[in-house]
């Protein structure tokens, strides 16, 4: 049986559309709401960390769920504006 990790894959375009964007200029944050483990697994899976600015994971900052406090600390570290991408990939 596949464990809901291994069962998540990015879309069909959606680190090509990451690198594309990035090389372009674009300034990315990658933000996501869950849990330290289970997020920094698929972060490094396919290769995320190195492709963003800026990652916040919720469960590393004491929280879950999209807070506006991520948006904030994204700006605190010159990423502004900072877009938030589903959890999509």
């Amino acid at each position: 049986m596949v464990g809901r990790t291994e069962a998540v894959y990015p879309i069909p375009g959606a680190i090509e559309t990451v690198v594309e964007k990035r090389a372009s200029g674009v300034k990315l944050a990658l933000i996501t709401n869950g849990a330290t483990v289970p997020q920094r697994e698929k972060i490094e899976r396919f290769g995320l960390g190195e492709r963003f600015d800026c990652v916040l994971i919720g469960g590393e900052c004491g929280y879950g769920g999209y807070q506006e406090s991520e948006s904030q600390r994204c700006r605190e570290y010159g990423k502004s504006p900072c877009r938030q991408l589903e959890n999509n990939l």
